[in-house]
């Protein structure tokens, strides 16, 4: 458990400008994670409920970190990662695939698709915490 207080301080060390996307199929899940990121300090946060609808969101909204779960219907998070190294105006973003099946995930044969994390569900918010530190710190 998080000690009283370090929300606040961890909220200090986050780019308070910084955008983010959410996507998953999971009502839940992104109510979660929306939750999380907002008691983190990050203000802009939107969340798509698919791939495709996050792909929409990513050409009418600016977004620097995209947080995606790996297995939805249709398109899936790494059919999303894939369409944005891709497209040279989305290639730069930040990705963060979030899954269940961590173990079964294997991502180091394919270097340019690579996401640039991976947050195993479920998750402790000091996870998320130290990953969105790590990918602020890289925008």
């Amino acid at each position: 458990m998080l000690r009283p207080g370090h929300f606040e301080r961890a909220a200090m060390a986050l780019r308070s400008e910084l955008r983010v996307l959410v996507v998953d199929d999971m009502s839940v899940s992104r109510q979660v994670l929306l939750q999380l990121l907002e008691r983190f300090g990050v203000r802009q946060v939107r969340t798509a409920c698919s791939a495709e609808e996050a792909l929409q969101l990513l050409e009418s909204a600016p977004i620097d970190v995209v947080i995606c779960d790996l297995c939805m219907p249709g398109m899936d998070g790494m059919a999303l990662l894939r369409r944005m190294r891709g497209d040279s105006r989305h290639r730069r973003k930040r990705f963060v695939l979030t899954t269940g099946h961590a173990a079964g995930v294997s991502l180091g044969h394919i270097p340019v698709e690579r996401p640039d994390a991976v947050l195993p569900k479920p998750f402790e918010a000091r996870e998320l915490l130290d990953c969105m530190e790590r990918i602020a710190g890289r925008i």
